[in-house]
């Protein structure tokens, strides 16, 4: 193999043109340095990033001095960062936390214009290594496509590699390059699965690595075929303001796709674990729920409806003066009115009320069991709750009801739906203040 073709013909393919800029994350390992160096090679310009996370003391300080070293006679520009890591503290995800943190700091100098693109010297062994990692977790086939060749603004040119090809390659030129004392231990899954499980999948057959590589690549054209498939049946529901409604039919469809239905809910942030349990929603009594990490299922009447979590932690306001506008927890505006237009009262989402009849601070909130009020053109008070049950109000659009009160507390406006009596003008009123509300 040609690298130096290999490596123009990737970045081409994956959408890096000659005259970008790279940032290349290397850790001083054989294939980090062979990546620098045919990336060098081949006319690109470079930058360098280097994460130490003096985890090997002695051993993380050489890593650090050969990439700087070998920065200063390619004359490329040379970026370090020490991180640290208390070991006893996160034990067990050691690796990922130390992952987590060198892309954070990779993606801020993307940002702040040390290259277009991030290259990473990830592998053909690499890969296969995480296919099986991911394998042993239940990834699904999120998991066993292993590892991207893009990722928005993080690139892998060196995928369908081999190791043993690169590390040729660093003998053949010459290009020296650290072994990490780590590697030979097998305290983590990934050095097991090096160390046993690889060995001896690659003696089954002299193509094996070759195979896998292509094997996960058809799995990860899969994987975006269903991505496609799943956000246009996304952008077939129905949409009120931020919730989203599936009826019960489209539900039950949705699970006689499988896998399609989890790359849908996955949308959501729901849960594999979570999916028998959404399956059955349907047949559930009204009011079930299913809460994922940032959304909730909710069965309605013949409808799931998926809100955002966050809809029900909005705060409540005070309206200090006699016109103004808040942005949060819901848009609204009020000021003072000369005329009305009638056609105008029949807006649910405009209040006409007597300036006469209300007294400032007034309070927005949320609706709470017991709130009482007496509708515009009925006699006598109503329950918010009977109020909404005659709505035919779902569950979220219960939970996200706001009322404007008077200062003694007493409900002015069911906003988006209807004043009270008590507040409502007459054809005579000059003291009128009109509130208006913005429907997301």
């Amino acid at each position: 193999m040609h690298l130096l073709r290999h490596l123009k013909a990737e970045l081409s393919r994956l959408g890096v043109a000659a005259e970008d800029r790279l940032l290349i994350a290397v850790s001083g390992g054989v294939d980090s340095m062979v990546l620098l160096h045919i990336a060098q090679q081949a006319g690109y310009s470079c930058e360098v990033a280097h994460a130490n996370f003096n985890l090997r003391g002695e051993e993380s300080r050489g890593d650090e001095l050969l990439v700087k070293l070998t920065c200063e006679k390619l004359d490329i520009p040379f970026h370090v960062k020490p991180f640290t890591i208390d070991k006893d503290e996160v034990r067990d995800g050691l690796q990922a936390k130390a992952r987590d943190l060198r892309y954070a700091w990779f993606h801020q100098l993307i940002i702040e214009g040390k290259g277009d693109f991030l290259l990473t010297a990830h592998q053909l062994n690499d890969q296969l290594e995480t296919f099986f990692m991911n394998l042993l977790r239940a990834s699904g086939l999120k998991g066993l496509k292993s590892i991207p060749a893009k990722n928005g603004c993080v690139i892998r040119p060196l995928l369908g590699v081999e190791r043993d090809v690169l590390l040729s390659f660093a003998k053949a030129e010459g290009i020296e390059w650290r072994e990490d004392s780590s590697n030979a231990s097998d305290d983590y899954l990934r050095n097991k699965i090096r160390h046993h499980l690889i060995p001896a999948f690659t003696d089954l057959s002299g193509s094996a690595l070759t195979n896998a590589g292509i094997s996960m690549t058809y799995m990860a054209e899969t994987d975006a075929f269903l991505e496609r498939e799943a956000a246009e049946m996304i952008d077939g529901l129905v949409y009120d303001g931020s919730l989203t409604k599936v009826s019960d039919a489209e539900w039950k469809q949705l699970f006689k796709k499988k896998p399609l239905n989890k790359y849908v809910l996955e949308h959501w942030g729901f849960l594999p674990e979570q999916l028998a349990h959404l399956e059955a929603l349907p047949q559930s009594q009204a009011g079930k729920m299913i809460i994922g990490p940032t959304h909730r299922a909710v069965r309605d009447r013949e409808v799931i409806i998926i809100q955002p979590l966050a809809d029900a932690e909005m705060d409540a306001a005070t309206l200090s003066s006699k016109s103004g506008a808040l942005k949060t927890p819901i848009q609204l505006s009020w000021t003072p009115v000369d005329t009305v237009n009638p056609q105008n009262l029949r807006d649910p989402n405009l209040a006409f009320i007597d300036g006469n009849q209300i007294e400032f601070p007034l309070r927005l909130r949320k609706w709470q069991p017991g709130d009482r009020f007496t509708p515009f053109g009925m006699k006598g008070s109503k329950k918010l709750s009977d109020f909404f049950t005659d709505l035919k109000f779902s569950l979220p659009e219960k939970e996200n009801q706001f009322v404007l009160c008077n200062g003694d507390g007493r409900i002015i406006w069911v906003v988006g739906q209807r004043i009270d009596s008590n507040f409502g003008i007459g054809e005579d009123n000059k003291n009128v203040i009109r509130f208006k509300f913005l429907d997301a």
